[in-house]
């Protein structure tokens, strides 16, 4: 009887757990589909996702395509005609020019001015030394040309006597002995009168912390001498110089790298006067008034 008892208890109990074991099973099984379904659920909507963005990417590239294409093609047009809008309007005019920065090259800006017909007598290139204030360059320089300065007024005394020499073609010992000690480099001679001086700055290192020692004082000679001055500088300068040049109440362009601001500048030298440009500081993208000496 004892036996018996046992053998249903163990039996009954057996009946349990395989039940309990089946029901376990079964509902693995079925939480297993429900997650497989929400699976291929998902797989699916993502690909149809993938298939919309590649579409989608494919109608971008086309217009992206297509504007570049008309773009290029602006460019040629206006590459072609440039040269034949400024041809001879600046026949005749001896420019010089500064480049107060030595981060940039304004070739560009150079050859423009020549397909305008401008005589471009010098340019300038201020180097380093003088443009942080080299205390033993500078002092060399002085003694090459028995002056003494107080240290604190000697760079502001170069940067006019520079000017004057640019202007008057004049002071040839002078000019020799900032080469010598490498405050600048020139490109031309200083030996034809100047009827128009650009000054090319902008920086993308800090440099206007230096425009009170160069450009402000140089600005302040020329239009001393009574030359017109322009100040210009490169699209891309996150340190732009414009705001300091306006303050000088001089025109100026922001955009020089450009064919349009190249454009703007010819203006002016033809007697224009305002802000042109790209940027804030700029009054319009071109002189809309056309004086034309």
């Amino acid at each position: 009887m004892i036996m018996s008892m046992r053998y249903y208890l163990i039996t009954i109990a057996s009946i349990f757990l395989a039940l309990g074991i089946g029901i376990f099973i079964g509902f693995t099984l079925d939480g297993q589909e429900i997650f497989v379904e929400q699976q291929q659920s998902l797989i699916s909507e993502l690909e149809y996702r993938f298939s919309e963005l590649k579409n989608e990417n494919a109608s971008m590239k086309k217009i992206v395509d297509a504007k570049e294409e008309e773009l290029m093609l602006h460019r040629e047009f206006i590459n072609q005609v440039f040269p034949r809008l400024v041809e001879g309007r600046l026949v005749g005019q001896n420019v010089a020019i500064v480049e107060s920065s030595d981060e940039f090259i304004y070739t560009g800006l150079i050859t423009s001015l020549k397909r305008a017909g401008a005589n471009v007598v010098s340019v300038t290139f201020i180097k380093d030394g003088f443009i942080k204030g080299d205390a033993e360059k500078i002092g060399m320089v002085l003694q090459k040309i028995n002056e003494e300065l107080e240290p604190e007024k000697s760079q502001e005394y170069l940067v006019k006597r520079l000017v004057n020499a640019i202007l008057t073609q004049k002071d040839r010992e002078f000019v020799a002995a900032m080469k010598e000690f490498q405050l600048i480099e020139v490109s031309g001679e200083y030996d034809a009168p100047v009827d128009y001086f650009i000054i090319a700055g902008g920086s993308t290192t800090g440099g206007a912390g230096n425009i009170d020692k160069i450009d402000i004082p140089m600005i302040s000679a020329v239009k001393s001498s009574s030359i017109p001055v322009v100040g210009v500088e490169k699209t891309d300068c996150s340190d732009s110089y414009i705001p300091h040049y306006k303050k000088m109440k001089i025109s100026t362009v922001d955009n020089i790298d450009s064919i349009i601001g190249q454009y703007s500048l010819i203006m002016i030298l033809q007697g224009n006067e305002g802000h042109f440009g790209v940027k804030e500081t700029a009054d319009s993208l071109t002189p809309d008034d056309y004086k034309v000496k």
